[in-house]
């Protein structure tokens, strides 16, 4: 590592901690860590909507990173209870339900959604959710696909799983949240 020379350069000396501009930085040290940092770093922040369950496997509802939404798979259990219902499509339509809640707090909204993921336990109900998916994302037409697999919850017939692109957000930018 490089040593500063506070004679040579007395405005280090006056401020220890280095500012995160566009200027150059001082010869010696070009790639300080506040520069770095501050220019390549975007912005990220975690969406939460059950801490508990997700302390415990090191997730999170939803990740905001930049101007992307990443919200993990979506049952359709009504939040806060442990009550979810039989039918396919009523299940599909709580998904929605519960994406949009956590778009909102990602500062996105269903409009934004750019990519799903549908995981059904049983292929052959994927026709059923057709008309709940054309209510939710009929004018957004999203790119997708679709899987057949084996899902922890025995009730849970389909879990849904969407990527966002908040409109107008760019890196560093909060977008207000």
């Amino acid at each position: 590592m490089a040593k500063i020379d506070d004679e040579k350069d007395s405005s280090m000396s006056k401020d220890p901690q280095p500012k995160a501009t566009m200027e150059k930085p001082h010869r010696s040290n070009r790639f300080s860590r506040a520069f770095v940092s501050k220019i390549a770093t975007p912005f990220r922040r975690l969406v939460s909507s059950n801490p508990r369950a997700e302390s415990h496997t090191g997730s999170s509802a939803a990740v905001v990173s930049g101007e992307w939404v990443f919200v993990s798979a979506v049952n359709g259990y009504v939040p806060h209870s442990r009550e979810i219902a039989p039918l396919i499509e009523e299940q599909t339509e709580q998904i929605f339900l519960n994406i949009q809640a956590a778009l909102r707090d990602g500062g996105a909204s269903m409009s934004d959604i750019v990519r799903v993921r549908y995981v059904l336990k049983d292929g052959s109900e994927w026709r059923d959710c057709w008309p709940v998916l054309r209510k939710w994302l009929g004018n957004v037409r999203p790119a997708f696909s679709v899987i057949q697999a084996g899902l922890l919850d025995e009730q849970v017939r389909i879990e849904i799983e969407v990527t966002a692109k908040r409109n107008g957000v760019g890196y560093g930018d909060i977008g207000g949240i």
